[in-house]
C-alpha cells in the first residue's frame, strides 16, 4: 500500500514560476498537482518505546522501508505524468495475502451494502448477524 507523502499542487507551481519570472511554462489548473511522493506504508523509521507509565506502546507500521514513487507532470506536446524516480524493494513481504491483513483492504466500496449495514446497526443488529446478512445475500467478500 502506498500514501501519498507530499505533492506540490499546480496554483503554488505556477505562483513560483510567476514570481521568479521564470521561462518554464505554467502548468492548466486542471492537471491539480505538479508532482506526488508516494511511500510505502510502512516507510520511516521505527517507533522506540520511550514511556515510563503503565500505557503500552502503541503500534505502527513503519519499519523502515524505501519503496517510493515520484510522479512529475511534463511537457511534452501535450502534458503527461511521468515517473521519475522508483524505489521498488520492499524490506517486507508483499503480495495479496500481505495485502489482505491491512484495514485499507476490508473497507466496504458499494454504496448500497454500505447503507444496508448501516440500516442493520440502527435496527439493532450486532456484528455477526450483520456479517451473515452481508455474506448470504452480497457478492461482498467481508
Amino acid at each position: 500500500i502506498y500514501s501519498v507523502r507530499t505533492n506540490t499542487p499546480v496554483r503554488k507551481r505556477n505562483q513560483r514560476i510567476k514570481e521568479n519570472k521564470s521561462d518554464y511554462t505554467l502548468i492548466p489548473e486542471e492537471v491539480q498537482f505538479y508532482n506526488k511522493t508516494y511511500v510505502c506504508t510502512h516507510h520511516g523509521d521505527p517507533l522506540h518505546n520511550r514511556s515510563r507509565g503503565t500505557r503500552p506502546q502503541q503500534s505502527s507500521r513503519k519499519i523502515g522501508c524505501n519503496a517510493q514513487i515520484n510522479a512529475c507532470v511534463q511537457e511534452t506536446g501535450n502534458w503527461e505524468v511521468r515517473i521519475t524516480k522508483q524505489i521498488s524493494g520492499h524490506n517486507h513481504v508483499v503480495g495479496s495475502e500481505a495485502y489482505q491483513t491491512y484495514h485499507e483492504a476490508r473497507v466496504v466500496s458499494d454504496d448500497d451494502v454500505a447503507a444496508t449495514v448501516n440500516t442493520l446497526h440502527r435496527a439493532g443488529a450486532n456484528r455477526k448477524r450483520i456479517l451473515e446478512y452481508i455474506t448470504e445475500n452480497t457478492t461482498v467478500v467481508p
